[in-house]
């Protein structure tokens, strides 16, 4: 469960930081052997304009054994799909988890797609660049794209190509909308660069929520003996309906059999899209 509590940034250019805070944000700007800098106000002003393709100089992201047996060719997103959208379709229901193990993430992806489309309301899409005149993402033929994500305490620039990891049978390996619109993968590139790369162990949906949206993440442990059922119940409940909550579940080891008469995948984890008492 994440809360719309807005994480502490300091944007001022007057306040200038100490020795001590410039060496954490140095230290903290390194992360998987990469540089993701703070994000500035100029970067708004970003170039995107571009005489031929942009290739990203930290090269194609790391993919498991799994996804390299099965890769066929990287590809750019405009020889796949023509002129594509980016999260130009409303809901969640067009997204596909491919053989990326980020069920985490495409779980804060969906219950934030959907939040845009119930609230009328921005989450994520005003983090991804080039923009048009309606402040959406719009596609760029040169294929650079700029992502601003929420990383080790501070909002991050991370900067993308278009290239994406297809398999023999001519689809995404990576998750993708059947609709063909491409702002899910882009953003789920970006995300993996900084974690490493389409090679994840997975993670918690509420702490890959807060790296997308900025906002703060609570655990609820249903088992903890602490747990209060009715209070938690009216917090989703009322939090959903408001637009304060963005809500994921997921599941613990269980065995098949319970698997299959509760219909869920082990281990997985889900976005809850409604709560309704009947």
């Amino acid at each position: 469960m994440s809360n719309a509590s807005p994480p502490y940034t300091n944007n001022t250019h007057e306040e200038r930081l100490t020795e001590d805070e410039t060496q954490v944000v140095r230290i903290t700007s390194h992360i998987n052997g990469l540089t993701f800098l703070p994000w500035l106000e100029n970067d708004k002003s970003e170039n995107f304009v571009m005489s031929s393709y942009f290739t990203d100089k930290d090269g194609l992201l790391t993919l498991s054994r799994k996804q390299q047996r099965k890769l066929w060719q990287w590809r750019r997103a405009s020889h796949l799909y023509g002129h594509p959208r980016i999260f130009g379709q409303h809901g969640c229901g067009h997204i596909v988890q491919e053989t990326v193990t980020d069920c985490s993430f495409v779980a804060a992806l969906c219950v934030s797609v959907e939040y845009e489309h119930r609230f009328k309301r921005q989450l994520i899409t005003q983090h991804v660049y080039p923009k048009g005149r309606n402040g959406m993402p719009e596609f760029n033929p040169a294929g650079k794209y700029m992502v601003k994500l929420f990383v080790n305490g501070l909002w991050r620039r991370v900067v993308i190509d278009d290239l994406l990891p297809v398999g023999e049978t001519g689809k995404l390996l990576c998750t993708y909308s059947v609709t063909g619109d491409i702002g899910q993968s882009l953003m789920e590139k970006a995300f993996l660069k900084v974690m490493g790369g389409y090679d994840f162990p997975g993670s918690n949906a509420s702490t890959d929520l807060h790296v997308l949206t900025g906002w703060i993440p609570e655990h609820v442990f249903v088992q903890d003996q602490a747990f209060d059922a009715e209070r938690t119940w009216t917090r989703m409940h009322d939090g959903l309906e408001q637009g304060s909550v963005l809500l994921t579940i997921a599941t613990g080891e269980m065995g098949s059999d319970v698997a299959a008469s509760l219909g869920l995948v082990p281990s997985h984890a889900y976005a809850v899209l409604d709560a309704r008492e009947v």
